[in-house]
């Protein structure tokens, strides 16, 4: 039998990988490939070599941020700007780029520099990372994945640099922009500064890239890949009409919630006589960055009002677009749960979106993530408040950013303690893999049942 070179293959010389791969389902190998990156990632961090003062860093403190950093998250324990030496920053933002864009993609990466191919396992995990993805377009989707971010992240730290030129040294300069740029479009949230982007409240021009890579990085990758095929079809012009149900409603959605989340925290300020946030632009980035689970801020979070913090939580629960580099349930999982329940209450059959019908499973789907993820929510809080003494809004707050992968604080993560730090590391992990792919994970090779039982009598409302 002729040897193989595929890690995924179970022939002659990987024996024991390849058993190991044959008896764990795709979802458990995806979960336990990010759980790798996150363990590897916090022992690097926590050597001397990784802080600026040379000393251990506490094992707790180096898995949070690890954590933090693999899940795009951005909550920290330390202020990275100033905690971390440029060895540990470096580790982080490898970290921050490899749960963006997904460890899959790397090990694609990998293969092609070393001319090796996937087998036909890898090409299921890939499918399983990305939803969406067929073996038809396995290669082209992970190729328009890299490329694009490669472009887009040189471009915001060209962005960036302009903006920093005359603030800090040229080759700081750059390297504050390659750091921000990367985590801005992996909607990380890290920044060097040690009050995130406070100091550029006003400037516009900040404001503009920062919206920009927030939005191309949580826009999801497979809308971007439906955009650039109807871009160079040269059959037929370029029309939002001629582009597939799902990249329309991602689109929908996320014009819908960032003019509905800016609107909402500028309306909820104004009202709000005791508001000591003022600005259109404060309050539109805040809304931006909790829509897009950024995670920065240009204002002190702990100065908004309760009403302006309860609508950050909504935002920051639902999320950017599936195959993103943002977190939450996902903004088209609420969308196709709005449109059910308006069908329920027309008494539709079918729940139907740009003249296509949304199957029943995709339904059932939805609600099960929702479901999941707010007895998540509801369970960490709830512990949270044995340990903690510290208000409701702060720490539903932060569990929901931890959730939904942003990042945003009240300013209390480095006050928890380490039972609560580490709640909030299950949750950063939930967040990032997806409520649904941790139950999978504990269901391997589930059977389905081939017979339905006669309808029983139910009653609900």
């Amino acid at each position: 039998m002729k040897k193989t070179n595929n890690i995924f293959s179970t022939q002659n010389g990987n024996t024991i990988i390849g058993n190991l791969f044959e008896r764990l389902s795709n979802t458990q190998i995806i979960v336990l490939g990010f759980l790798v990156f996150i363990l590897l990632g916090s022992a690097i961090l926590a050597l001397p070599i990784s802080s600026s003062t040379g000393k251990f860093q506490p094992y707790i403190d180096a898995l949070f941020t690890a954590t933090s950093a693999v899940s795009t998250t951005g909550l920290i324990v330390e202020d990275t700007g100033s905690y971390y030496s440029l060895f540990g920053q470096i580790v982080i933002l490898i970290l921050i780029q490899v749960g963006g864009i997904g460890y899959m993609s790397f090990i694609v990466l990998i293969f092609f520099f070393m001319r090796k191919k996937l087998s036909l396992r890898g090409h299921l995990l890939i499918q399983d990372s990305y939803s969406g993805v067929t073996s038809e377009n396995i290669y082209r989707i992970i190729n328009l994945i890299i490329i694009y971010t490669v472009v887009v992240e040189v471009f915001g730290t060209i962005l960036y640099f302009i903006a920093w030129f005359d603030d800090f040294p040229r080759l700081q300069a750059l390297y504050l922009g390659l750091f921000h740029s990367i985590s801005t479009f992996c909607t990380a949230g890290f920044s060097l500064f040690s009050n995130s982007f406070m100091n550029y409240s006003n400037d516009i021009f900040v404001n503009l890239i920062t919206f920009f890579l927030c939005i191309a990085g949580g826009i999801g990758f497979l809308v971007i890949n439906d955009i650039v095929s109807l871009i160079t079809n040269k059959k037929s012009p370029f029309k939002f009409s001629r582009m597939n149900s799902h990249s329309k409603l991602v689109i929908t959605m996320a014009l819908i919630l960032f003019s509905l989340g800016s609107l909402l925290i500028i309306a909820s300020e104004a009202i709000n006589s005791s508001s000591q946030i003022h600005g259109f632009l404060v309050n539109i980035f805040q809304a931006i960055s909790a829509s897009s689970t950024t995670g920065y801020n240009s204002a002190d979070i702990a100065l908004y009002s309760r009403s302006s913090l309860f609508i950050m939580i909504v935002f920051m629960f639902i999320g950017t677009a599936p195959a993103s580099t943002g977190g939450g349930v996902k903004s088209t999982t609420i969308g196709i749960i709005y449109l059910a329940i308006f069908s329920t209450l027309r008494r539709n059959k079918a729940t139907n979106i740009f003249h296509r019908r949304v199957p029943e499973y995709i339904i059932s789907s939805a609600l099960s993530i929702v479901i999941l993820a707010l007895t998540i929510i509801t369970s960490a809080t709830f512990i949270m408040l044995l340990y903690e003494d510290k208000p409701l809004l702060d720490l539903l707050f932060e569990t929901v950013s931890a959730f939904g992968t942003v990042g945003l604080s009240m300013g209390i993560t480095s006050q928890l303690h380490n039972l609560s730090k580490i709640v909030i590391i299950m949750v950063m992990f939930i967040g990032r893999i997806g409520p649904l792919s941790i139950g999978l994970f504990f269901i391997k090779n589930s059977v389905r049942a081939n017979y339905t039982y006669a309808d029983g009598d139910f009653i609900v409302g």
